[in-house]
């Protein structure tokens, strides 16, 4: 990593809040299958971003979505380690890790100095942040943000024409889930 020894050298990372943000009127969709329940919150406009990241992340490509996993049944849910995607229009669009939201934004920013310690700072409020795989016990809910980067032509249609997919959970005894969420069908 480098360090940022230049004085007049832009020394800047993504700033995470200490919590799991709750923003008033998000656009948010739930659905239900198998006794789990998904609820989703897409981050949309400037301001939302602005005052969660104190960035407009969208301008730059990144979006986010709060995710909160909910198991009803009597079984632990297997959530594998990558389980959200974004379908907008006939593209998939993964959640990025956090290697890759600090790489794009970096580059979306054009930031190429940085210090250890901001960069580290990141890395550890998003890792508390992210949507954490593994088993969810019988009646336990999880939350976490999920984010992607997408192209110019897609994010225009972010939130109103994006669909979140997650295919890959598990109950115990072998049923798989699958879930999606029309964000179209929100309501702030």
């Amino acid at each position: 990593m480098l360090a940022c020894l230049l004085p007049q050298a832009s020394c800047a990372s993504l700033q995470v809040p200490a919590g799991m943000p709750s923003i008033e009127n998000a656009i948010a969709v739930e659905t239900e299958a198998s006794d789990v329940q998904l609820t989703a919150v897409a981050f949309s406009g400037a301001e939302q971003y602005l005052e969660l990241f104190d960035d407009n992340l969208p301008e730059i490509g990144l979006v986010a979505t709060r995710i909160t996993l909910r198991n009803e049944s009597s079984q632990p849910l297997e959530i594998p380690s990558k389980p959200w995607a974004l379908q907008i229009g006939d593209r998939q669009f993964k959640a990025l890790d956090v290697e890759a939201l600090l790489e794009n934004y970096y580059k979306g920013r054009q930031i190429r100095m940085y210090t250890v310690q901001a960069d580290e700072t990141a890395r550890l409020g998003i890792l508390k942040l992210l949507f954490t795989p593994g088993q969810l016990p019988p009646k336990t809910s999880r939350d976490g943000l999920a984010f992607f980067k997408l192209d110019a032509n897609h994010l225009t249609r972010w939130p109103a024409g994006a669909i979140l997919l997650s295919k890959m959970l598990r109950l115990a005894d072998g049923r798989k889930i699958s879930l999606e969420l029309a964000f179209s069908h929100a309501t702030p």
